[in-house]
């Protein structure tokens, strides 16, 4: 995507859901996750699943991308993606993850 993609992203509210090893793996190129975050877009975590990432696990999407941008910034934002981005882009409330609530299986996207 280009900075022009991003910022109409932004600017249209549409969130991006990352899946970094599938598209990895299908050979196609990392996100610009700089470019994504100085323009404002909405990023959230996800998997494509099993057989093009290798597990459903949308953590190990956060570690391949911890191991490609070492800042403390970007990785501060992907923690936030993973967990209040996907919420959003979920229609949960980061705050449904309170202790005591009850189990929903959306949770298991987290």
């Amino acid at each position: 995507a280009t900075a022009d993609d991003w910022r109409m992203l932004a600017h249209t509210g549409t969130p991006v859901v990352l899946c970094p090893r599938s598209n990895s793996n299908l050979g196609l190129a990392l996100p610009d996750i700089e470019t994504a975050l100085a323009s404002g877009v909405q990023l959230a975590i996800g998997t494509d699943g099993s057989a093009s990432s290798g597990t459903l696990d949308p953590r190990d999407d956060v570690r391949f991308l911890f191991d490609r941008y070492p800042s403390s910034a970007v990785r501060k934002a992907l923690i936030r993606a993973a967990i209040t981005g996907s919420a959003q882009v979920l229609r949960l409330s980061p705050d449904a993850l309170e202790p005591g609530t009850r189990w929903q299986p959306s949770f298991v996207w987290f």
